[in-house]
């Protein structure tokens, strides 16, 4: 049914969510550079590349950490991709669906291929065992996030009307333009990135707006106060914003630690 389906996004969703704000010391890889703070320092925690004879190896728990989280959410989209069109629900749903599922696909190897470069490009669910992966190139892999983002950009709502915290066509703009800036088509990243940029719906604001906007303070103050990161609160700089609830079963973050 559709809110199978639905459930099995969410569920991407909080991956995605999950990989880039755990707490969990390891995600911080995806913010910082290599010389930002300590990252690059020989002798630090396990936890982060600060050492990178010892963490920068094939058996590494950090590398693997990585590894693991992104094949699952490409595992389950590619579930998502095999199944929904063998059901009976509506074409609207269909596409929609398979949008958000090809985004999350190509999301996830948009970080494999900068990590590691050449890995399997897998397209299909894994059913059964295999042991016989081969690695596809950095370039196939780019074309099929290419693929992937493209058919999200031509599909997903556009940004007006996108519920707060879902995918909308800008985004997978957004990540096409990087795409095509990695592929050395720079006039085609132009043009992506031009589409977010000139939206009408999205601009930088300049006038105090959300939950604290009549305490003494800033446009720049109020961007980073609890409850204005969402476009319903009249931030129009922001286009995906993660979802997190205090207290809530699902929201992530709790009031006990």
């Amino acid at each position: 049914s559709v809110s199978d389906f639905d459930a099995g996004l969410v569920d991407l969703y909080a991956k995605v969510r999950d990989y880039y704000y755990s707490g969990n010391r390891r995600s911080k890889s995806t913010i910082y550079g290599t010389d930002l703070f300590f990252d690059a320092r020989e002798g630090t925690t396990l936890d982060r590349f600060g050492d990178y004879a010892v963490t920068l190896n094939t058996t590494s728990n950090v590398v693997e950490w990585h590894w693991d989280r992104l094949y699952k959410i490409i595992a389950n989209a590619n579930t998502i991709l095999d199944k929904v069109g063998e059901t009976e629900i509506n074409d609207l749903d269909k596409i929609r669906i398979e949008a958000e599922a090809r985004f999350f696909r190509g999301f996830g190897y948009r970080h494999l291929v900068y990590y590691f470069g050449a890995v399997p490009l897998l397209l299909n669910a894994v059913e059964s065992p295999r042991t016989d992966f081969t690695r596809n190139s950095e370039n196939e892999i780019l074309e099929q996030i290419e693929a992937d983002l493209l058919f999200a950009a031509d599909n997903l709502p556009a940004i007006e009307d996108a519920t707060d915290g879902r995918l909308n066509n800008l985004v997978a703009y957004h990540y096409l333009a990087e795409t095509y800036i990695t592929l050395g088509r720079f006039s085609e990243a132009i043009s992506a990135a031009t589409i977010v940029i000139d939206n009408p719906n999205t601009s930088l604001m300049t006038d105090r707006f959300g939950t604290r906007s009549g305490e003494p303070g800033d446009v720049y103050w109020d961007l980073f106060r609890r409850g204005n990161q969402n476009r319903t609160t009249g931030n129009t700089e922001a286009i995906w914003v993660a979802q997190m609830e205090l207290d809530v079963p699902g929201g992530m973050i709790t009031s006990t630690g």
